[in-house]
This record gives C-alpha cells, sequence and structure tokens, in this order.
C-alpha cells in the first residue's frame, strides 16, 4: 500500500507542474509518419502552430536526436545545422528562427536540448521579437560541452515586456562573437570545446524546442530602460546611473527595485544600492577592492502582481596593468619551397601604453624550415605586418608564435605555416612538434571533431594513436574543398607501426573527411584471416562496417613500419588502399561498397576500443601518387638471339635498386618462377645475362 500511496502522490505532483505552465509549441522535428529513419524530418510543430525557419545562410539536415526524445525511438531525429559564418564576420546574424503566437499566455519560458560540435560556436543569444519584424537581443546561451554531448537549456521570458499574449511574437538562437556574449575578449567567435578552433563547417543541433506559459492575468509586466556595458578600473565604483522604469497598473512609485551579480566574489549584491523617485531612478555600485574580473549586473523592477522586468549590463574590473591585445586575425598558411608568404598583418594594443612603446618579436617551432631571422616585423604604431621566408630548399612545417610586451605583461599569438614541394601537394605533416597534444602543438592545424580534446599526444615525433581513447581529429588540406566536378583524385600515404593487435571486432582509424563531416576512404585494420600474432589492412568508401571493407591479402607485421598509401577519386567516390607499394601496378585492394561521392575537405584519424595501439608519421596528401610515394620506374627487359645463344638485358639503374632476373618455363597457376645464376655483365647503363637457347618457350621478369 505505501509504495501506490507514493505513485499516486508522484503523479499529482506531475499534474500540479502541468496546469501551471502548458506547452503553447513544441518542434520536436520528428517525421510525422514515422519511417524509422534520423535522417528525414519535420519543421513543423508537434505541438501546437508555429514555424521554424533558417536565418543567414545556414544550411540544415536531420540528424539522430537528444536521448531525452526516447519516445520517438528509431524515428527519433534533431535539427542539424551548419555553415556559419566566417571566423570574425556576421556576428548575431545567423542561426534558427521559430514563430507563433504566445496570445492568452504569459510567464513564457524557453527550453530546448542542443549539442554542438567541438568547433561549432560557443556563444548563441537568443532574440527575442514582438512586432515579427525588429529582433532584440535577450540572454547570451554558453555552450561547453562540444564534442558530442547532448544538454538541456532555457531561458525565461518574464522580464521581456510585449511578448506576453502576442500574436507576433518569435525568436532566433544566432551565432555571437565571444566579446558581445561575455563584454570581454575577442571580436570572434569561440569554439565550444576548449583547444579547438571555431569552423564554419561545426554543427549545433536542436531538439525538442519547446515554449511553455501560464494562462494570462491580465496584470502586465513592469518596464525598464536597457542599460550598456561598462568598463571601469580595479578600486573604482559606479555612481548614479539613470534607469527610468514604469507600469500599467501598479503606481510608478510602489515599484520596487533589486538587484543580482552573476560575480557576487567581484560584487556583491549588497554593494548595489538605489536612489531616486517615481520614474527617475539611479543605482551605484562598488566592486570588492583590490578585485578584477566580469560581472553581468541585472536590476529588476517588480510591480505590485509580483509581475518582474529587468535590464543586465557587463561590468568589466580592470586591473591596474592589463596584458597588451594582439589582434586574434592569424589563421594556418601554406607555401611553396623557396616562396616567401606574403605580409600578414595584425594590430597590437595597451591599455596603458601607446603601441609604439610595445616590444614585439616572433619565434619558431621549427627554425630549419622557417629560422627565426627569417621572420621579418614591420609597421608602426598600432598597425603591424609579419613577413615569412622558409630556409633555402626547405620543406615541413614551424609554428610561428607572435608576441607582444608592455616589459611586465605579454601576449602570445600562434599560428601554422606549411611549406610544400609543389602545388600538388595539399598536405605534408612529418608531425615534428614538441611532445604533447597535437592538436595544441600544431597551433590547431589538427582539430578535434569527436571525443576528448587533447588525447591525440606526440611523442618523439610521431603520433600515437590508441583504442583506449576516444579523440578524433581532422586537418583541412590546402585549397579544399575538392568538388566532385573537380576531377581530382586525392593520394594519401603515411607510415603506420603497430605495436599491439585491433580487437576482433576490427575497425578504421584513417579517412579522409568530407564537408558534412561524413568520413571517406575508410582504412580499416583486422585479424580476420591473418596468422596468430599479424594483422591485414582494407579499406571501404564509406561504410564503416569492417564485413563491407575489402581487405588487402598480406600479414603484416607488428613494431614494424608500413607504408599504407590510399586513392581517393572524388568524382566516382571510389577508394584504392596499397602497403608498401613501388608502383601504381603493386598489389592493392579496392573497395566496392556504395561510393556515395562527396567533395573532400579534410583528412582525419580516428581512435576506438577496437584499433589496437599505433603510431602515425609522415602524412603525405596530393594529387598525384608520385608526390606521395616513391615510385620505381618500369624496367623494360629486351631479349635479343646471338648466336646459339639468348641475351636478356635491363637498365643497370634496377640492379642498382635490388632487382633481379628469373624465369619460368609455363605460366600455368601458380607460377614457378627460378632465379637465374647465370653471371650478370654490365655493358654501359646495361646489365646483360646470357643464356643458351632451348626449344620451348621461356618467361623472364625482373622483382625485388
Amino acid at each position: 500500500m505505501k509504495r501506490t500511496l507514493l505513485s499516486l502522490l508522484a503523479l499529482s505532483a506531475l499534474a500540479a507542474s502541468a496546469s501551471a505552465a502548458d506547452i503553447i509549441a513544441q518542434w520536436n522535428f520528428n517525421s510525422p509518419v514515422p519511417d524509422n529513419s534520423s535522417s528525414t524530418g519535420t519543421n513543423t510543430p508537434s505541438v501546437g502552430s508555429g514555424s521554424a525557419a533558417l536565418v543567414g545562410g545556414v544550411s540544415q539536415s536531420y540528424v539522430a536526436g537528444s536521448t531525452v526524445d526516447a519516445g520517438a525511438g528509431t524515428d527519433n531525429s534533431a535539427w542539424s545545422t551548419s555553415a556559419y559564418p566566417g571566423q570574425g564576420t556576421g556576428n548575431k546574424t545567423a542561426g534558427v528562427e521559430f514563430r507563433l503566437s504566445t496570445v492568452g499566455y504569459e510567464t513564457l519560458v524557453i527550453s530546448w536540448d542542443q549539442r554542438t560540435s567541438a568547433t561549432g560556436t560557443r556563444y548563441t543569444r537568443l532574440q527575442y521579437s514582438v512586432d515579427g519584424t525588429t529582433f532584440l537581443d535577450g540572454p547570451a546561451i554558453t555552450h561547453t560541452t562540444g564534442g558530442g554531448q547532448w544538454s538541456s537549456q532555457s531561458a525565461s521570458l518574464a522580464a521581456f515586456s510585449g511578448v506576453e499574449n502576442n500574436p507576433n511574437f518569435a525568436f532566433r538562437l544566432v551565432a555571437e562573437f565571444e566579446s558581445t556574449a561575455t563584454g570581454a575578449g575577442a571580436d570572434s567567435y569561440a569554439a565550444a570545446q576548449s583547444g579547438s578552433s571555431y569552423g564554419t563547417g561545426g554543427t549545433l543541433r536542436y531538439d525538442l524546442v519547446t515554449i511553455s506559459g501560464s494562462t494570462a492575468t491580465g496584470n502586465l509586466p513592469p518596464t525598464i530602460s536597457s542599460l550598456t556595458n561598462q568598463t571601469i578600473r580595479v578600486n573604482g565604483s559606479i555612481t548614479d546611473q539613470p534607469i527610468t522604469i514604469g507600469d500599467t497598473e501598479t503606481p510608478v512609485g510602489d515599484l520596487t527595485l533589486s538587484a543580482s551579480s552573476s560575480n557576487p566574489d567581484l560584487v556583491p549584491v549588497n554593494a548595489i544600492s538605489f536612489s531616486g523617485e517615481g520614474e527617475s531612478r539611479t543605482f551605484s555600485l562598488t566592486p570588492t577592492f583590490f578585485a578584477s574580473g566580469t560581472a553581468t549586473i541585472t536590476i529588476i523592477v517588480t510591480d505590485g502582481g509580483g509581475k518582474t522586468s529587468s535590464s543586465s549590463f557587463v561590468l568589466n574590473v580592470l586591473p591596474e596593468n592589463t596584458a597588451p591585445t594582439l589582434s586574434n586575425s592569424f589563421t594556418n598558411y601554406h607555401t611553396l619551397k623557396d616562396v616567401a608568404l606574403a605580409a600578414i598583418t595584425f594590430t597590437i594594443g595597451d591599455n596603458e601604453n601607446l603601441p609604439e612603446e610595445l616590444e614585439v618579436f616572433a619565434t619558431s617551432s621549427n627554425p630549419a624550415v622557417i629560422p627565426d631571422a627569417n621572420i621579418v616585423l614591420g609597421g608602426t604604431g598600432a598597425e603591424r605586418t609579419v613577413t615569412i621566408t622558409p630556409a633555402s630548399g626547405q620543406i615541413g612545417n614551424a609554428v610561428i608564435t607572435i608576441s607582444v610586451s608592455d616589459l611586465v605583461l605579454t601576449t602570445n599569438r600562434s599560428f601554422h605555416v606549411m611549406v610544400v614541394p609543389s602545388a600538388s601537394v595539399v598536405f605534408n605533416e612529418p608531425f615534428d612538434y614538441a611532445d604533447g597534444a597535437v592538436t595544441t602543438n600544431s597551433a590547431n592545424l589538427w582539430n578535434t571533431h569527436s571525443g576528448i580534446f587533447g588525447q591525440s599526444q606526440i611523442s618523439s615525433g610521431v603520433l600515437n594513436l590508441l583504442s583506449s581513447q576516444t579523440e578524433d581529429i581532422n586537418a583541412r588540406l590546402i585549397g579544399s574543398p575538392f568538388a566532385t566536378s573537380s576531377g581530382t583524385t586525392l593520394y594519401a600515404s603515411f607510415v603506420v607501426n603497430f605495436s599491439g593487435l585491433p580487437n576482433e571486432a576490427a575497425d578504421y582509424f584513417a579517412h579522409f573527411r568530407e564537408v558534412g563531416g561524413a568520413f571517406r576512404g575508410r582504412v580499416f585494420v583486422s585479424t580476420t584471416n591473418s596468422t596468430a600474432g599479424t594483422f591485414r589492412l582494407g579499406i571501404a568508401n564509406n561504410n564503416a562496417n569492417i564485413t563491407n571493407a575489402v581487405t588487402l591479402e598480406g600479414d603484416l607485421a607488428l613494431n614494424v613500419d608500413h607504408l599504407v598509401v590510399i586513392s581517393y577519386d572524388v568524382a566516382s567516390g571510389v577508394s584504392t588502399l596499397w602497403v608498401n607499394p613501388t608502383s601504381e601496378s603493386s598489389p592493392s585492394a579496392t573497395a566496392t561498397d556504395n561510393p556515395s561521392p562527396a567533395a573532400i575537405v579534410s583528412f582525419a584519424f580516428r581512435q576506438s576500443t577496437n584499433i589496437g595501439s599505433l603510431r602515425v608519421d609522415n602524412l603525405k596528401i596530393a594529387t598525384t601518387l608520385a608526390d606521395v610515394v616513391t615510385l620505381t620506374p618500369a624496367a623494360r627487359l629486351t631479349i635479343t638471339h646471338a648466336g646459339n645463344n639468348v641475351q636478356i638485358s635491363w637498365p643497370a639503374s634496377a640492379t642498382d635498386e635490388g632487382f633481379s632476373l628469373r624465369q619460368a618455363f609455363n605460366l600455368d597457376q601458380p607460377v614457378n618462377w627460378l632465379p637465374i645464376d647465370a653471371g650478370v655483365e654490365r655493358i654501359g647503363d646495361r646489365d646483360m645475362v646470357t643464356l643458351p637457347a632451348s626449344v620451348g618457350n621461356a618467361f623472364f621478369q625482373l622483382v625485388k
């Protein structure tokens, strides 16, 4: 009986909660007629009426939804958005928009589930409209769960006038710069996951977007004027800042003011005071002595019916000396061997010193490729330049760090420079960074697109991939994206050394990555059909299951360097794999699963529980096979009669590279090739063997 009573009490509590706030509209994005696919869906509300649309050039797709939407089963979809503005552009212009009527409702709350990729924007702004045309800023929303985790978000609209009982209500969630979202930081987007770099391909997924409210009572909320962000120096204060308040039902003299602080250590609530009377009021505040930092201060006005409105501003309290500023305009750069980069512009500044009083200097992580002396700084005042020239005849990578100092505090910015041997090389990575996370130590040439940031480590100049880790990384290719209409075939090679075998389930550990984030040309490792203690490699066009991959014949040993070469025909979507090849005709495996051609933007390495333990080095990607692997030139055999003898000759260079001659007397399978013991005679640039002529057939070949 006791257990039954508890269940009834719980149901009563839920019923009371539901009656207090009704769902006005909800979007779950699932297909209206279930089709057992999360890749299809709808923007029509699942509850109520309204519309959902994209703004600012954002693109959409439907993907697997939030686990909270458990009732949808295999039909659970979410609204995935990408193609956000480039870094430093389009602040608060791109995102999603919802429209609905709130007639008959007040005390509105918006809630939703969100999943932001590692490179998606950390900050979005909730904007609202009371006329359906003009959008005003509501609260800033912060996402720090990048890398594939769903999180619940909500925002109360109780403090915003005009949104209740409104047939033209609309709201947006738009990508926002760090500076306007927090009142500090750069005028650019920040990545959701620390250590990652913001990218236009970053995704923001939405599910269960819900707006709820209570039945309107007729009491309108009070009004309060907007406030502007403010900056003061440590031990300063703000005095007698004006605010204007009002209300329809409550006499203005009976309205009460209160405040909240997002950082009470910096600004305690009891340090905020009010004065004035009627509609004209003022507030003053004094931050904690010797404390610096930022706080969002919210001033709240309450009417006689308990309705509230609020206005907020960001207070930035500077220390006595602040670090110099250095623009975040650097990106990753590339150039050809022996070709200097065009001058890169940047700006510097300081709150306490003139720009010309600051010291600017630069260093290279790899002086063999780019010596410090080849980094030439120029410009004057706040506007500066840097010109970078690779060392003569050198190719490779270097991380360049620009620093600006006021002789007490220093600000640094790092970026990556890749020097390639020819225009057909679109990526060259020797992994010659300091030990540590490859994402950080490459100055974000490599970026995390899933898993735990920082797990992919460099050790002694090689990249380590482990089955015990989850971080997956990718790096953008020079000249990408490579469209399916470009006629391009991409070739990639890298040296891999496995120290631990994969699990029996097997898995893929390397692949190309297309514009939308899907994978192409997946390289698998497996122990299927291999002898004990060895492994094999396979290739799939786009399928993630080893059963759909084509495995290359031949067992590979542990703790041995193996050269892996793959090709991806961008137009057809077909992938081919070689291991330790000497030519394009070396043994290979071509994938046979559905190719699904796609434009390629980057190359990636993946970690999962089934890949074993491996080290990767010397990644090269190009549009020709010869740029990623040393090919052995074809050596033609010449056979001539000389009396009762037969003379077989070939280029002497082939012998020098380790080739030798052998013969067979028929080509029945398996062919019985026999070494030739006759002496080799070198005549000029050719080697020759002389054999007695015999009756019947004879076949010859050079092998290495």
